[in-house]
């Protein structure tokens, strides 16, 4: 998918030569796993050059079908969400409608990667993993691609930064984009580091060409909106990162290394990058409010899963826009379970245009300064603004919606 993507939008360039094209792309046969390695090893010197840093001291190459890749990808999906930590997720994003009711999450993220993957560094075993099915044309990208990843790790330590931001989907999906946003511009400027004539026009077909690819493979797969946009996002809003703060000493945007974006509300918006504008962080303490309560998860969501939000149910509403910050809590008590989300915005009217939308989304009615709804279980579903914090509720008991409400109010600073 992704090598049709890329060869097709080449095809349909006006702008390139027929020679531009023959040094890129080669027939499509399979190549075989020794000149693979052969292309590793030729490819890793030039991929420093560009990034101007060292490649990895200790890097393993590993050939791999595409079932084998899947049973891989499955395992570092189980190190990322170790225990019943994704199916978990799965429940918070369902109460709240990010998710709809009875997504298999893993299952389906799994089927999502195996199918759609070219290749993939892991840094927990420094090993760079080329599938045998893919095309030369392909691969060539791929094993760029991959191996500024390799280098990177050399350089931040891709598994720590990673484990560092857990607590956030919306601190991972930056990190991504940072990651997967500069390693098109690299992968991109060593494939046409040979061609002299419309070098820097190709070099930025090219990332455009994987981010779109992404962003068609997403649409195509069929998944969950979700998932579609953790494939698609990365790609699609990196290139768009990296392309605002390049320069031309610095055309694949390595200060993206030395400091990564904290949130997608900076990838997103990139003059907040610029400003380094940090998002409002705190707890709730839902657990510690509804009587036996155990926490069940918590997260940040960020700016990218708002406007999913609102892309799924608010007619394409951009509605993290002025995102500042955000805090999502469930707990269990008993079979049940609730949940608490506050969300701040840069102003009211922000808040208020999230907040009208959710109301509109779980039907519920005005009431006092917000909207409220009594589930069936005689729990309450409500969404309320105050100044530029909007506050979510969903399905907690009623004799304990008004303190919750409160705490989530005053939780981000």
């Amino acid at each position: 998918m992704l090598a049709l993507a890329l060869l097709l939008m080449l095809a349909q360039s006006d702008e390139l030569s027929e020679r531009d094209l023959r040094a890129l792309v080669s027939e499509e046969r399979p190549v075989d796993e020794s000149s693979l390695r052969r292309m590793v090893e030729q490819v890793l010197p030039k991929v420093s050059k560009v990034m101007r840093l060292p490649g990895p001291r200790h890097l393993t190459t590993r050939i791999v079908s595409r079932e084998e890749a899947g049973r891989k990808l499955l395992e570092v999906l189980r190190r990322e969400y170790p225990g019943d930590r994704l199916p978990r997720l799965g429940a918070a994003l369902e109460l709240i409608h990010l998710l709809e009711p009875g997504v298999d999450l893993p299952k389906e993220a799994v089927a999502l990667y195996s199918k759609n993957v070219s290749g993939f560094y892991d840094p927990h075993d420094r090993a760079l993993y080329l599938l045998k099915d893919q095309p030369p044309s392909a691969q060539k990208l791929v094993i760029a691609h991959e191996l500024a990843h390799a280098v990177q790790d050399e350089k931040l330590g891709l598994e720590q930064a990673v484990r560092a931001s857990a607590s956030s989907e919306d601190a991972q999906m930056a990190l991504s984009a940072a990651f997967e946003g500069n390693a098109q511009a690299v992968a991109a400027a060593v494939l046409v580091s040979g061609i002299d004539e419309e070098a820097e026009a190709l070099s930025s077909l090219l990332t455009d060409g994987v981010a779109e690819a992404a962003s068609l493979s997403a649409q195509a797969s069929g998944a969950t909106p979700w998932l579609a946009l953790q494939l698609s996002f990365p790609y699609a809003a990196g290139a768009q990162l990296i392309r605002a703060i390049s320069s031309k000493d610095d055309p694949v945007g390595m200060k993206v290394l030395w400091r990564l974006p904290a949130s997608t509300a900076q990838v997103v918006n990139t003059r907040l990058y610029q400003l380094n504008e940090k998002p409002l962080q705190g707890s709730i303490g839902l657990a510690r409010l509804i009587p036996g309560a155990q926490p069940f998860y918590e997260t940040t969501l960020g700016r990218a899963n708002l406007d999913l939000l609102g892309e799924i149910h608010a007619d394409g509403k951009k509605l993290g826009e002025g995102w500042r910050g955000d805090r999502l809590e469930m707990v269990q008590f008993g079979k049940a379970r609730c949940a608490a989300w506050a969300i701040a915005f840069g102003q009211p009217a922000q808040a208020d245009r999230f907040a009208t939308s959710y109301a509109h989304l779980i039907e519920a009615r005005a009431e006092g300064s917000g909207y409220r709804v009594v589930e069936a279980d005689r729990t309450v579903s409500a969404v309320s603004r105050r100044d530029a914090t909007a506050v979510v509720l969903a399905r907690v008991p009623a004799d304990r919606a008004g303190a919750v409400e409160e705490a989530a109010r005053r939780a981000l600073r």
